[in-house]
């Protein structure tokens, strides 16, 4: 997990980040350890960054995933989010995206 959150921060290719955030979302997905490996590594703030940061293809990626992370019910997730400022991040993203039927659905 360390090595692919370096990577989802420190890589400069965009294709490589994309793969490296899918790849991070395939492990963590349903799987109670390897989520909890992520939060211990900080992977909230590196996918935070990875919004503010990104395409909106991205950021649509990386808020699916917050998404699911939340939704699977880890409660501490939803919390860390937002003292992160993980919410604003996703509502900066929003103001920017052209995609107003994305906006709905994430909103």
């Amino acid at each position: 997990m360390p090595v692919l959150l370096k990577a989802l921060k420190n890589e400069t290719s965009p294709d490589v980040k994309s793969k490296t955030l899918y790849l991070t979302s395939s492990l963590i997905r349903n799987s109670e350890s390897t989520t909890e490996q992520f939060l211990k590594e900080d992977g909230l703030t590196y996918v935070k960054e990875y919004i503010k940061n990104g395409t909106l293809a991205d950021s649509k990626k990386a808020i699916f995933l917050i998404d699911s992370l939340i939704r699977d019910g880890n409660s501490n997730i939803a919390g860390e989010w937002k003292r992160i400022g993980g919410v604003k991040a996703v509502i900066q993203s929003l103001a920017a995206a052209p995609d107003v039927d994305f906006v709905e659905k994430v909103v």
